[in-house]
């Protein structure tokens, strides 16, 4: 019979069996065991029977072991009472407690911590990313690492040892306990530490020893076959099967019986992954060098594996190892030694090409970029000092991967020729440039540079593509041409650096200087980039119908097959900025169509790419009102983000804050404040809680509060969005105007509009003194400022401002933009208010014009429909009214819209159903029907109270 993991365990001298007279005596639910009470049984196996017990002194439930003396006499069941009693010192997080140890009837008994949950065995049947596998694996190491430091061995590791409990920690069971001579030792526990039984079998041929032989055969160091000594190097053995095995779903030692396991095992055959692509490079590497027939060749101990799994690797640590394993060889075993020598030795050579990168991150240059980002005096500084080195690290650790693995695809494996290595290089060089790059940037820290600062390291450009077969198959200039080629490239690499650090105006100075250089130098794939450059610095810096003409000709340009990822990131560039900035829904789509079939010929193994594109099709429907796709392609963009980058990171906290927005656009608001809630956390773990961003995910949480109706909820988070912003800022950043802009319509839907006029007069003046008198912006705060006004009676001034707002976004974003529209919205309802319908038609006309142009079905057409609907009915026209009201209606209902919106034009579709002639579809019927549906607004419940019937 096996346990649960389908694995046989080898215990005590082969061929031995524990003596009939040391069997454990019958115990059942009431007996009592020193001071603990039995309740019942939950498993046997070959090692002794585990049951549920009650400690009445502690009152707390416990696994309690009863276990087999063996053959060991006297002597081993003191031994083994030492062993445990040394293990319930060891008090570890990742450790299953041993809480009492005691003897009864000849017996061995252990009181252990009580656990609730499945093996790892049980917890991988659940497909598991990388990341996540190692996040448990290094828990369990470092079970076993303290379990080690106590001078205690497991001897037999597995999945099946391992609890991943129901509270989220990752315990390690049974350590030391399988030191027990002549018995079995126990399967795997299962949720609540029961043991599943597991025979003795016979050993392969070839490896009986003298002495106790204890293990399960998959997961078995040779020393443990060989009945050699037994040190924690065999625990480290283990650990790097279980890890493989968890990693690539098989284990790294083929064979259909034991005896051919053990044969792969001594003769050290690791089998490759039948999916390579699961994990990384050099987590691979780790497992195999854990995984070395000479245990004094593997990992100096489990700290040493779990440092390198926690911060990539200690590669001068690996480099010696292989080195001595080379010499070793050589002098052992003649021709044979030789090949393994030279191979170990261009092994080393490859893994020293990884410090190529040292020039770009180093310990000094890490000291330099802290101490420039704290001299800034931004009062967030230290805290993203704090946060930015880890980024920087990973992306250096990752480009010291690809380089070994570059190397060892030409000069060990054979699998690259020289050609292919090249390109690489070439693309790996430049991901190099980019990190020295960004690190200079940095260094020349001032306010904005240090806001940028995190999401600029996270935002590196990935070096898995460098290794992609697409990339492999570019071409790259000849030899001769190539350092003129590379010196523009330099200056390209620095305009994105100066991008992401936010240094637009410098970054777009460099980069057309370099698209001069490039088109001097005539090699295509550069100048597509370059221009591609420029267009994306130009969309930075406003300049949207710039950034549209040069990234059109950096698509056509890269389109040739020259440069395939240029031309995918220039259609995707031009879904943004035509599609989203200049809402031109339909050509946005269209671009987005030549992204997806420039995305056939683009490396984007981690789906990034494709997370981009499907997110800024997500903005076009979310503006264009088919909030339902808008939320399914959110949805997947964020998946893609999580499997790829982890959920902590801060473009999986930017979709969230995406996805929050579309949820509260369709109304399920309680929804969205929770993802508005997961990014906030996320944005305060990456960047620390007095971070600009985070303000900004205050605003957005804020908003969500106000359409809510929770105005003091709303004030508290833009308050706190104020607080954070205006010391980390400066009172006079648009950042804060943003924030000031935003308070001032909570005080006005308030009533407090004193309170209202001063932010917001604030908002206009900072606005305009930082980004200019003709910034659509600037709109923004004139068009909340003029509602105060209109609020307040002030018509004249509440004109004067929106027809200047109008003004700022005709000029700015052109004469068919949603901003425009919506001024033209409130100033035909100004215009109402004040006594002119004529002019208000005209204004909600051409405002209803504007929005049917970009989509005739869109629930957003029910404001200017409303108006007319208003306007009609103040000029005794109640069939046009009814038709406009009735339209609205069925708009908002088809589109999802619910609340105080509908009841709004539920309650129109009412007046006008009561004003109009029967013969022109007047029904006073159903107008008071709509009305009572409307009752939540104060002007429907005063128009029951005299309309409906008594």
């Amino acid at each position: 019979m096996t346990g649960s993991s389908g694995e046989t365990t080898l215990a005590g001298s082969f061929g031995g069996e524990p003596d009939p007279r040391e069997r454990p005596s019958a115990v059942g639910p009431g007996s009592v065991v020193g001071r603990l009470v039995v309740l019942h049984k939950l498993g046997s196996g070959g090692m002794g029977v585990v049951y549920a017990a009650y400690d009445p002194e502690l009152d707390r439930k416990v696994a309690l072991k009863l276990l087999l003396p063996g053959s060991g006499g006297e002597t081993g069941r003191a031994r083994l009472v030492r062993e445990a009693q040394a293990l319930a010192r060891l008090s570890h997080p990742n450790v299953v407690g041993i809480h009492d140890v005691g003897t009864v009837g000849g017996q061995v008994w252990l009181a252990m911590e009580f656990v609730e949950g499945r093996t790892l065995g049980q917890w991988l049947r659940t497909p598991r990313g990388w990341r996540e596998v190692l996040e448990v694996m290094r828990k369990a190491g470092e079970g076993l690492a303290a379990a080690h430091a106590a001078g205690l061995l497991h001897r037999d590791f597995k999945p099946d040892n391992v609890m991943v409990g129901d509270d989220g920690r990752v315990r390690v069971m049974d350590f030391g306990l399988a030191r027990m001579e002549a018995s079995a030792v126990s399967g795997g526990p299962t949720s609540a530490g029961r043991p599943t039984p597991d025979p003795q079998v016979e050993p392969p041929n070839g490896v009986t020893r003298v002495g106790a032989v204890v293990g399960t055969p998959g997961y078995m160091a040779p020393e443990q076959f060989g009945g050699d000594p037994v040190t924690a190097a065999a625990d480290q053995f283990a650990f790097c099967i279980t890890l493989w095995e968890a990693l690539y779903g098989e284990r790294p030692f083929g064979g259909s019986s034991s005896m051919e396991v053990a044969a792969s095992v001594l003769e050290g055959k690791v089998r490759p992954p039948a999916n390579p692509r699961a994990a990384p490079p050099w987590l691979r590497r780790a497992c195999e060098r854990g995984l070395l027939v000479d245990p004094t060749r593997r990992w100096p101990a489990m700290s040493a594996l779990l440092d390198t799994l926690a911060k990539g690797r200690s590669r001068a640590a690996a480099r010696k190892g292989v080195a001595a394993l080379g010499v070793v060889a050589l002098i052992g075993v003649g021709v044979e030694g030789h090949h393994r020598w030279d191979r170990a030795q261009r092994v080393a050579s490859c893994e020293a090409t990884g410090h190529e990168v040292d020039a770009a991150w180093n310990e000094e240059r890490e000291h330099a970029l802290r101490a420039a980002l704290v001299a800034t005096g931004v009062s967030y500084a230290p805290t993203t000092a704090n946060k930015v080195t880890p980024w920087l690290d990973r992306r250096a650790e990752a480009w010291r991967e690809a380089r070994v693995e570059a190397c060892l695809e030409l000069d060990v494996r054979g699998q690259w020729d020289a050609t292919t290595h090249e390109r690489a290089l070439w693309c790996l060089e430049e991901r190099r440039m980019e990190l020295e790059s960004l690190v200079d940037e940095l260094m020349q820290a001032d306010a904005d540079v240090v806001q940028r600062a995190v999401t600029a390291a996270a935002g590196l450009t990935s070096v898995t593509m460098c290794g992609d077969a697409k990339t492999l198959e570019i071409p790259i200039p000849p030899a001769a041409d190539r350092e003129p080629l590379r010196t523009v490239s330099r200056a390209l690499v620095r305009a994105g650096s100066l991008q992401r650090a936010g240094r637009y105006a410098k970054g777009l100075e460099v980069a057309r200087e370099a698209l001069a250089r490039a088109e001097a130098l005539g090699w295509p794939p550069l100048i597509a980039s370059a221009r591609a450059r420029v267009g994306s610095l130009e969309q930075r810096s406003g300049n949207f119908a710039a950034a549209e003409v040069e990234l059109e000709r950096a698509y056509f340009e890269a389109a040739r097959g020259v440069a395939p990822s240029v031309s995918f990131d220039a259609a995707l560039a031009l879904v943004y900025v035509v599609g989203v900035s200049a809402a031109r829904f339909d050509e946005g789509r269209r671009w987005a169509r030549l992204a997806d079939v420039a995305l056939d010929e683009v490396p984007d193994g981690e789906r990034l790419r494709e997370a981009g594109l499907t997110l800024d099709l997500s903005n076009i429907n979310q503006k264009s009102g088919d909030y339902e796709e808008a939320q399914r392609l959110s949805e997947e963009a964020l998946a893609i983000w999580q499997e790829a980058l982890g959920a902590d990171h801060p473009t999986v906290a930017y979709a969230l804050n995406n996805l929050a927005s579309i949820l509260s656009s369709r109304g399920e608001r309680q929804a969205a404040k929770l993802l508005y809630g997961q990014a906030l956390a996320i944005w305060e773990e990456a960047l620390g809680p007095e971070h600009p961003d985070v303000a900004m995910t205050l605003n957005n949480l804020a908003a969500l509060h106000e359409t809510l109706g929770d105005y003091d909820v709303a004030r508290r988070h833009y308050e706190r969005a104020l607080a954070i912003l205006e010391p980390a800022l400066g009172p006079e950043h648009p950042n804060v105007a943003y924030s000031l802009n935003n308070l001032g319509i909570v005080y006005k839907e308030t009533g407090e509009y004193e309170e209202a006029k001063r932010v917001l007069d604030r908002a206009v003046a900072i606005r305009e003194r930082a980004l200019g008198p003709k910034h659509p912006s600037l709109g923004i705060s004139l068009y909340n400022l003029a509602n105060v006004y209109a609020a307040t009676g002030d018509h004249a001034e509440a004109k004067r401002l929106l027809e200047r707002s109008i003004a700022i976004w005709e000029e700015a974003l052109g004469p068919n933009h949603p901003h425009l529209a919506a001024g033209l919205i409130r100033l035909a309802a100004v215009h109402h208010e004040s006594g002119d319908p004529e002019q208000a038609k005209r204004l909600y006309e051409r405002a209803l014009a504007i929005d049917e142009a970009r989509d005739p079905e869109s629930p957003e057409l029910a404001e200017p429909l409303l108006g007319l609907a208003k306007v009609a009915l103040a000029q005794q026209r109640a069939s046009d009214a009814l038709a406009l009201a009735e339209r609205a209606v069925s708009l908002q209902e088809k589109g999802g819209v619910a609340g105080a919106p509908l009841a709004k034009a539920r309650f129109a579709l009412a007046r006008a159903l009561w004003a109009a002639p029967a013969e022109a579809g007047g029904d006073r019927t159903r107008a008071v029907a709509l009305a009572e549906q409307s009752r939540e607004l104060a002007e429907a419940a005063a128009w029951l109270a005299t309309h409906a019937p008594q």
